[in-house]
C-alpha cells in the first residue's frame, strides 16, 4: 500500500539506466480517513489515526537493510524529525549531512557507508 504518498515524478538516467521516483507525503490524513473499509488496516484500530505515520527507528533499521552501501537518501522534514534521523544514520556509521532552512525545515543528505558491525566470537 502507498500510505497516500503523491507520486511527483519517476526520472531515469540515460546512460546506465538507474532510475528514481520521488515521492511526497500526505499534508493530512484525509486519504486515511477516505479509504475503503474493506481494505487491510493501515494502523492497528488503536492507533491514533492523528498520529505520525509510523516511528522513525523501525524505519530507518528498514533502509539500513536496503540501501547499498554507496546508496543516498535525502530526507526533508522539520528539524526534531531530521535531526533524530541523522542520529541514527550516525549510529549506524553513514556520512550525513544536514542543513536548516530559516522556517525550521531540516533537509538531510546521507550515504551508507561500507561499516558492518563486527563479529562477536561465542565466548561460552
Amino acid at each position: 500500500m502507498s500510505m497516500c504518498w503523491d507520486l511527483v515524478a519517476v526520472k531515469k538516467d540515460k546512460l546506465n539506466s538507474v532510475a528514481a521516483a520521488f515521492y511526497r507525503k500526505p499534508i493530512s490524513n484525509e486519504c486515511y480517513d477516505n479509504r475503503k473499509r474493506h481494505g487491510p488496516p493501515m494502523c492497528k484500530d488503536e492507533d491514533d489515526p492523528n498520529a505520525a505515520w509510523c516511528k522513525i527507528l523501525p524505519l530507518i533499521a528498514e533502509v539500513d537493510r536496503i540501501v547499498r552501501p554507496g546508496g543516498k537518501i535525502i530526507v526533508r522534514d522539520d528539524s526534531v524529525t531530521t535531526s533524530e534521523v541523522e542520529s541514527l544514520l550516525k549510529s549506524l556509521h553513514w556520512e550525513v549531512r544536514l542543513t536548516f532552512s530559516k522556517d525550521q525545515e531540516g533537509i538531510l543528505c546521507a550515504e551508507k557507508s561500507e561499516w558492518r558491525p563486527e563479529k562477536l566470537t561465542d565466548s561460552a
